[in-house]
């Protein structure tokens, strides 16, 4: 019975990551009227395909490569959706350079988990962590209003309610 268990959240890993990955391909085959906040949405949804895959991977011992990927892919997620959030925020369809400092973070403490094996155990509470200050930054910045959004047209409404 206990066998059966690791076997059913296998698969429903193995649906999910496909559905994720049939996501990012649609995004990325589509057209758009900003494009780089697509191409961000689908690498979103590459990243959340791969943390499904490293379940799988760690369940069914083939963890070697996923103990690895998982934290770092992982810690990446939340500066990824807030990327994503900044570029359907703003005006122009782009990135600044200051934006990629958000990744500082996570890789920091990927390479402190690695090189300090005592800290590993707090792996999930970061990842946990990240992901929640990125969401809570969101949060703060969605309690404006719409009208922020006003520079993406008719989109404004869909979009103000798809980032509620």
């Amino acid at each position: 019975m206990t066998s059966l268990i690791p076997q059913i959240i296998s698969h429903l890993q193995i649906a999910n990551a496909i559905l994720c990955l049939l996501m990012a391909a649609y995004l990325l085959s589509m057209a758009s009227r900003r494009p780089l906040a697509k191409r961000l949405m689908a690498i979103n949804c590459v990243l959340f395909a791969h943390q499904s895959l490293a379940l799988v991977g760690i369940l069914n011992a083939h963890a070697a490569w996923f103990l690895v990927s998982r934290p770092l892919f992982a810690m990446q997620l939340g500066p990824m959706l807030y990327l994503y959030f900044l570029c359907i925020h703003r005006e122009v369809d782009r990135l600044e350079a200051k934006d990629a400092l958000h990744f500082i973070g996570g890789l920091a403490l990927f390479l402190l988990f690695v090189s300090v094996k005592s800290l590993r155990p707090l792996v999930g509470p970061a990842i946990f962590s990240s992901f929640l200050i990125y969401t809570l930054l969101i949060a703060k910045q969605l309690r404006k209003s719409k009208r922020e959004l006003a520079h993406i047209g008719n989109y404004a409404e869909s979009a103000f309610l798809w980032l509620k």
